[in-house]
């Protein structure tokens, strides 16, 4: 079952920066099927993003695809769901989540997609992208971490 949270996300002060959206797959089930060949992907690891860079076609624009997986129960923070920061040669992307409850044997995945502005896309040339996840204790959880090259997607 998929679920739209909410239409527009503003990134960076006032929006600045651009929008995201957010699409939620739930009550996903997965074979655990680690120690079993060499497959990364067989049972996607929570918190930990997976990343992808492109370029609006008729636009030039950045968008940003971000995919977490999470175990069930998990939301996005209704205060503050997706931050972005920007401090000199790097951006950080925040995606806070909150705990409702916890059902480790369901995952769901959150598929974002953050638009960035023409004029911000120009700032991100040749910048790092790290993206974080916030879900509760500071000292676990995973960053992943993107460069955007000149042209072409990344």
């Amino acid at each position: 079952m998929s679920n739209v949270i909410n239409d527009q996300y503003p990134l960076g002060p006032g929006g600045s920066y651009g929008v995201a959206t957010c699409i939620v797959a739930e009550n996903l089930a997965f074979e655990n099927t680690k120690g079993v060949g060499k497959d990364p992907l067989a049972f996607p690891e929570s918190f930990c993003p997976f990343l992808r860079m492109t370029k609006v076609e008729n636009t030039q624009a950045q968008r940003l695809h971000v995919v977490i997986f999470a175990p069930e129960g998990f939301v996005l923070d209704p205060k503050t769901p997706l931050v972005c920061d920007y401090m000199g040669s790097e951006l950080f992307f925040y995606v806070n989540f909150k705990q409702n409850t916890v059902d480790p044997t369901s995952k769901q995945c959150f598929v974002i997609h953050a638009d960035f502005t023409v004029e911000f896309s120009a700032k991100l040339k040749r910048k790092k992208i790290f993206v974080i996840p916030v879900h509760g204790d500071p000292e676990e959880g995973e960053a992943t971490k993107v460069t955007v090259e000149d042209e072409g997607e990344v």
